[in-house]
């Protein structure tokens, strides 16, 4: 039997290499950010104003992707999004001004954007076409090659490697993987077809029941965001940890997410929608209050792994 031989798995694995990608690239880039801090030489504040040129990158052209889904078709859109992606990533390591990290921090978090809401589109259209559910565990390979990426990049700090060997190594994996990704994608005829139906405006709003979520998925990202930007800085710099400990709060906390994407389903059947959310915003900010108060290297990466 050939490989991938029929196309639901064709098209689940092609999907699963999507949302690898994104963990991959993410964990690197978030692990190293310390020596993208001295590699630009930012004085203080600068890592922050960058991170923030990443966010609204990221959030650029998010309300345009029906109408450029539609225009230039899904394909085309993960190949200039993943491409952007993955050669910004690479691009930081060679630069050297402020000015410059702040662009590519942008075109970096634009191309994510891109890269990301496709992959999520794919995914709810296997479940769509197949009638399985799916999005836990292609969520769960994302946090399965953040953590993949920490202990590579633990292993790059170790070693005293260069962040551009680093980075061009970490590129190369990612490019081989979209490439394959690439030619085995699953078709975006429905939603299409919807589109041009519907005459969609060029900015899609959401609707008023969406807010509520929109706001809950806002706390949870400024959770994971602060674990991913600064955790790796807040366990060198004021736990006084080695440097190449750096990584694991977000290797801890990507494990600890993994279990929850892999586990979510079977958990939200038997506890309900409202109380695994109460049950799981209680235990974050356990967590979150265990490293805060208590800066010691081992109980941060207890912490954020609550």
């Amino acid at each position: 039997m050939p490989l991938l031989a029929t196309p639901q798995l064709k098209h689940r694995v092609s999907v699963m290499a999507l949302f690898g990608i994104s963990g991959w690239i993410f964990g690197n880039f978030t692990s190293r950010l310390g020596d993208i801090q001295v590699l630009y030489d930012f004085p203080e504040g600068a890592l922050g104003k960058a991170l923030v040129s990443l966010s609204i990158g990221n959030f650029l052209l998010r309300p345009f992707m029906a109408k450029l889904i539609e225009r230039f078709g899904t394909s085309t859109m993960i190949l200039i999004g993943g491409l952007g992606y993955i050669l910004s990533f690479l691009a930081i390591s060679l630069l050297s001004t402020v000015f410059e990290c702040y662009v590519l921090f942008m075109i970096l978090g634009c191309s994510f954007g891109i890269f990301d809401q496709c992959a999520n589109i794919l995914g709810a259209q296997i479940e769509r076409n197949y009638k399985r559910t799916f999005f836990s565990s292609i969520h769960g390979i994302f946090s399965a090659s953040v953590i993949l990426a920490a202990f590579t990049s633990s292993w790059f700090i170790s070693e005293e490697l260069s962040i551009f060997a680093h980075f061009l190594s970490a590129a190369v994996i990612a490019l081989i993987l979209l490439g394959f990704s690439y030619f085995t994608l699953p078709p975006l005829l429905e939603i299409v077809e919807k589109v041009r139906k519907e005459k969609l405006p060029l900015v899609t709003v959401p609707v008023r029941p969406t807010w509520i979520i929109g706001i809950i998925a806002l706390c949870s990202i400024i959770s994971e965001a602060s674990v991913a930007s600064w955790m790796s800085q807040y366990i060198t710099n004021v736990a006084g940890s080695d440097t190449y400990m750096g990584p694991w709060p977000l290797a801890a906390f990507s494990f600890a997410m993994m279990l929850g994407r892999f586990l979510g389903d079977g958990i939200r059947a038997v506890s309900g929608d409202q109380e695994l959310l109460r049950d799981g915003s209680i235990l974050a900010g356990v967590g979150l209050g265990i490293c805060i108060l208590v800066p010691d290297p081992m109980l941060i990466i207890l912490g954020v792994s609550l």
